[in-house]
């Protein structure tokens, strides 16, 4: 079992982010620490400019693999690549997104990884880390766009073998050496 931070789940309205919770509790080893709900602020980028708050729906960390920054997304998604837009279909009807959920992972991974780098034994471990998007509800089996590629994410076919599938996608930005 995994290591989950806070346990137990705080309450979320998220389905989606709920099954994600419950598969890598049951589904990741002991080796791995989930942390759910994951908020920052980081310092302002220019002097006197407004600090930059961030969250990441699930940070997953592991001595070998590195880190993982996970966006989980419920209901259908559909991408239209003429547009750039994501849209998501579920209980409360379909809207489009304010942000493509893998630009939302990738910045989260930067932003967690500026924060870490000034931590004391960064640069001893110096993890391999990613980002990935969940889609529990629906399949993503094909790229949208090169930086969002299936390899990188996590789909409702996935849900029964979640451990093997978070170590897959943790692969994929794996650096060598690290």
């Amino acid at each position: 079992m995994a290591r989950m931070v806070p346990f137990p789940m705080l309450p979320t309205e998220s389905s989606a982010e709920r099954r994600l919770y419950e598969g890598f509790l049951a589904q990741l080893s002991q080796e791995y620490v989930v942390y759910h709900s994951v908020d920052w602020v980081l310092s302002p980028s220019q002097p006197g400019g407004p600090p930059t708050q961030g969250e990441a729906d699930f940070v997953i960390a592991h001595p070998a693999d590195g880190l993982l920054a996970l966006e989980a997304k419920g209901g259908q998604l559909s991408y239209d690549p003429a547009t750039r837009r994501w849209a998501q279909t579920g209980r409360s009807g379909r809207h489009f997104l304010d942000e493509d959920p893998f630009h939302q992972a990738r910045d989260e991974m930067h932003s967690l990884i500026e924060i870490l780098s000034r931590q004391p034994g960064w640069v001893r471990w110096r993890p391999s880390y990613g980002y990935g998007v969940a889609f529990p509800d629906g399949i993503y089996d094909t790229d949208a766009h090169p930086a969002a590629k299936a390899a990188w994410a996590i789909d409702r076919d996935d849900l029964d073998r979640l451990g093997e599938r978070v170590r897959e996608v943790m692969a994929e930005w794996r650096h060598p050496g690290r």
